[in-house]
């Protein structure tokens, strides 16, 4: 079909019949050869001739770049090996015409072959025909990414024109403003705009202004908003009628800018006009709400919109599920996945990630991830990085070494995939996550609940005790270490740079190997917890890991080691030793999370001064202090003035009975001076 294409347009003043075109018979007009080039018997020779000539000069290349090709077809799918074999051709077919060309041009037409220069033209422009549609067969099976798609031309005009072939016109301006748009280079695109003012020849439309204000995102906050609407009443002067695009670009720019007011009166002005918003209208209103964290709006406009009749996408429910995720709202998320799925709108792989993210949100839902993950699989879609990761959160969330192992290791064997920085920082989350909580236990349905229910769901039983029954897990904090060691030079032997992220996660292995006993219920005994050994080794690691890396500690390291100091029993003098490091010699600034740390070691030892004090200073620093902490230093307050009322009552009967025994004390001396005065009168008396 290409080939009859390329005939039918390039047949140089000789018109292939429609007839025998849609009967195949285009062997009656010329003789095709290879995708519909004309020979005959001279041309066929002088053809094998350049064929042998090329064909010695490949032959020098080697045949290790055939192998190469073999093995990198193995891989491909069957279209794409397809489209790799078409444009193998359309190269051949170029560089033996070209040969071809000079070799006219040296040795002249051969006898009765006067039209030899004349068909080399024809066929080149056939073959680049046939490139130019492969290009954009190859750019629909694999879509480029809007953002990506003018990034390595320059942006300048001449350059762009000429890499594009663009003709000089009004719409390959309002391509260049789009491109500088959608890159975020504001100065390159009113560049454009200037060298299309000052172009005689065209006016700016509608989707010049439009390609304008949605430039205007590269502004910062309010003054992206004031330029978008400058250049809207631009608009209005010179007589260019906004439409649905131009609304679009204003609402994305109000967004950006957080200026909620100024979008609802934008969809206002949407509604007068009667125009209904697009699904890009909608996702650009969701994604301001969430980044404003109003989700409960943002739920508002989703039902407002939709009822309105924007029919949502695959986009708009990536962002609802962002809104879910920031709400741990696993059961909506999910819910509104398989609504989507009731009105024929296929996830994308993309949806899918989002939605294992979502189920990492919750430790009673991790395992819902692993089941998203198996219905991705069964659509057909091949999982990526970003899967990997959501299956680790999702393994770090309740501490599933056994699983987040398993999962690393099946995408390794079965996928091909390497390992990144994020994917080594999970596993160490795992790890240190498995020391804080108790031991997984995944569920196992009892007797009764598989006696109950059909059989479906006795096998699913069976199949859950089996899988108890084979993941296997670093029981013991040494073991855990251990694995953290090994994964740690794993990552050194694959040539994976560690992140600062990653080192902290690390240390925190060690910091939560040294802190206290997994949490668990009142019936569960806590068997062990840090000692020495642990708190040592990580005390030497915090100055060690990071200096090996050439990296600067930042303020989650000193958190975590502040949090190992804070956990344990007693460590005043290393937790006091501590805290003066990150105030005078490393220059620290203890936040909101560190002094969250102190009042819960505080409060916990009953330590009432001491939390006071950090009550004081965040108040004094103006930091938000929770409500729980609040009520807990009215309720020492009161404790402590309670204690000193008591006191000074205590003091107060003590000295009043004090006095009151000197008193008595008197009365009992007066009176025997009574006494005695007494009998020395009746003595006297008797003596006169």
């Amino acid at each position: 079909r290409i080939g009859g294409a390329i005939l039918a347009r390039f047949s140089m003043g000789r018109p292939l019949l429609e007839g025998s075109l849609r009967a195949g018979k285009l062997h009656e007009h010329c003789n095709l050869h290879r995708c519909g080039f004309t020979t005959s018997n001279a041309q066929k020779r002088r053809k094998k001739r350049l064929k042998v000539r090329l064909s010695k000069s490949k032959e020098s290349k080697g045949s290790k770049s055939t192998k190469k090709s073999n093995q990198q077809d193995k891989v491909l799918t069957q279209t794409e090996l397809m489209m790799k074999n078409l444009s193998d051709f359309a190269e051949q077919e170029a560089e033996l015409l070209e040969e071809r060309r000079k070799a006219i041009d040296k040795i002249g037409p051969e006898v009765g072959e006067d039209r030899d220069t004349e068909l080399v033209a024809v066929q080149q422009e056939a073959v680049a025909m046939l490139q130019r549609v492969l290009k954009e067969a190859d750019d629909k099976l694999n879509p480029i990414d809007p953002k990506e798609r003018y990034k390595t031309l320059p942006l300048d005009t001449d350059h762009f024109f000429a890499a594009l072939g663009l003709p000089e016109e009004l719409k390959s301006y309002n391509k260049v403003i789009h491109a500088c748009a959608m890159r975020g280079e504001l100065k390159k695109g009113m560049e454009a705009f200037e060298e299309l003012k000052k172009n005689s020849a065209f006016e700016p439309d509608v989707y010049t202004y439009s390609s304008l204000i949605l430039l205007q995102r590269a502004n910062p906050g309010a003054l992206g908003v004031t330029q978008a609407l400058r250049l809207r009443e631009e608009m209005y002067d010179n007589g260019v009628v906004p439409n649905v695009n131009t609304f679009g670009a204003l609402i994305t720019v109000c967004a950006k800018a957080k200026d909620a007011k100024r979008v609802d009166a934008l969809l206002k002005e949407m509604d007068e006009a009667r125009m209904a918003p697009t699904p890009k209208i909608l996702t650009s209103v969701l994604d301001m709400y969430i980044n404003m964290n109003d989700i409960p709006k943002a739920w508002d406009s989703y039902y407002e919109l939709v009822f309105k009749g924007v029919t949502p996408n695959d986009v708009t429910l990536c962002t609802m599920l962002r809104a879910c995720a920031a709400r741990r709202e696993v059961e909506r998320g999910l819910a509104l996945m398989n609504d989507m799925k009731m009105d024929h709108i296929t996830p994308s792989q993309r949806a899918y990630n989002h939605a294992i993210i979502l189920c990492s949100k919750r430790q009673d839902t991790y395992l819902q991830g692993f089941d998203i993950f198996a219905e991705m699989c069964n659509e057909g879609y091949t999982p990526d990085n970003y899967t990997l990761s959501g299956l680790l959160l999702c393994c770090a969330r309740a501490g599933d070494v056994a699983n987040a192992m398993r999962v690393c290791r099946q995408f390794i064997r079965t996928y091909g995939m390497s390992l990144d920085s994020s994917h080594y920082e999970h596993l160490f989350n795992t790890i240190s996550t498995s020391m804080e909580l108790p031991p997984v236990d995944l569920y196992t349905p009892s007797k009764d609940e598989a006696m109950e229910y059909t059989g479906y769901y006795g096998a699913e039983a069976s199949k859950r005790r089996k899988q108890n029954q084979e993941l296997s897990a670093p029981e013991s904090r040494k073991d855990r270490l251990k694995l953290a060691r090994g994964i740690m030079s794993d990552m050194k032997e694959t040539g994976v740079q560690p992140t600062i992220r990653v080192l902290n996660q690390y240390l925190r292995v060690f910091t939560g190997a040294a802190g206290p006993p997994a949490r668990t219920g009142p019936d569960k005994i806590q068997k062990e917890g840090g000692g020495e050994e642990e708190l040592r080794e990580a005390e030497a690691m915090f100055d060690a890991l990071y200096d090996e890396h050439g990296m600067k500690k930042d303020r989650f390291s000193y958190f975590y080691m502040l949090r190992m100091y804070c956990d344990r029993r007693g460590e005043e003098e290393n937790l006091e030793r501590f805290l003066d490091r990150m105030k005078s010699k490393d220059k620290v600034a203890i936040d909101k999370p560190e002094y969250l740390l102190l009042l819960e070691r505080y409060a916990r030892q009953e330590h009432y001064e001491a939390f006071l004090d950090v009550l004081h200073e965040m108040n004094q620093k103006q930091i938000e202090i929770p409500k729980r902490w609040v009520r807990q230093g009215k309720q020492m307050v009161d404790e402590i003035l309670h204690a000193r009322e008591r006191k000074r009552e205590e003091r107060a009967i003590e000295k009043a009975s004090a006095a009151s025994m000197v008193s008595v004390d008197n009365e009992a001396i007066k009176s025997r001076v009574r006494l005695e005065n007494v009998k020395l009168e009746n003595n006297g008396q008797r003596g006169r």
